[in-house]
């Protein structure tokens, strides 16, 4: 059972991961990124607001943020399809092809969409084809 300030942590975080993927949704990204940032120093533990804070990093090129955010959230939960994905684009901008095809073949593996796979053999094709 947890404590009733931890679940007012839990309950308040919940608040702002919502308000942040607001900002996100409108391409307010420096304001999704605070409000995603006080959600995950309440409720770290959470893979979904640790994955949303990699992403909007991302978006803001913060690529170092994003990564060790991204990564947080693989620890979390290792079947993230969404943080694999954005592993894969980060990856490539920092130059890393390794790893870079390591997320985009973990993505392909955990994927369902036709689409996304497709989308996921063309960035393996062309890393592969650079390597």
């Amino acid at each position: 059972m947890i404590s009733a300030a931890a679940a007012q942590a839990e309950m308040i975080s919940g608040d702002h991961f919502q308000t942040g993927m607001a900002y996100e949704r409108l391409g307010r990204y420096q304001e999704a990124y605070t409000e995603l940032q006080v959600a995950s120093n309440l409720n770290p533990g959470d893979a979904r607001i640790a994955t949303a804070l990699g992403i909007v990093a991302a978006r803001l090129g913060n690529y170092d943020e994003a990564l060790r955010a991204l990564e947080h959230s693989i620890a979390l939960d290792a079947d993230s399809c969404a943080s694999y994905f954005e592993l894969g684009l980060v990856y490539e901008r920092k130059k890393l092809p390794e790893r870079a095809l390591e997320s985009w073949n973990r993505f392909l593996a955990l994927n369902h969409d036709d689409s996304l796979k497709a989308m996921a053999r063309k960035h393996i094709a062309a890393l592969q084809a650079h390597s």
